[in-house]
């Protein structure tokens, strides 16, 4: 039997948002999930993926970690629909933070 690391690449699409919203990071997992390439999505509002009215996406005032269910945008045009775990992580430097989010792959 062998056992799958949860945030192996190859099972978790991931990427991160910095506290602007800007998409900082993107994995070949959440290419995968949502046919983006990095090139397409990093530097650019991690909103533009929400379909409209596709769920609310926490602000400043949550705590450090949120879960929920999101509608995405799939570069073919298509909703997808994911269950997100989000982690906030401080700077080392004392400067602004970002969000790590991941899900689960089939």
């Amino acid at each position: 039997m062998t056992l799958v690391y949860p945030f192996d690449d190859t099972a978790t699409a991931r990427a991160v948002v910095a506290e602007d919203g800007t998409l900082v990071a993107w994995n070949a997992g959440a290419q995968r999930l949502l046919g983006w390439s990095p090139a397409e999505v990093v530097g650019r509002p991690a909103a533009n993926l929400l379909v409209t009215g596709g769920g609310e996406v926490p602000d400043g005032s949550v705590d450090a970690r949120w879960d929920g269910t999101l509608t995405l945008c799939h570069r073919d045009g298509t909703a997808v629909t994911v269950w997100l775990l989000a982690h906030h992580q401080d700077a080392a430097d004392g400067g602004p933070g970002h969000w790590l989010v991941v899900t689960p792959l089939d």
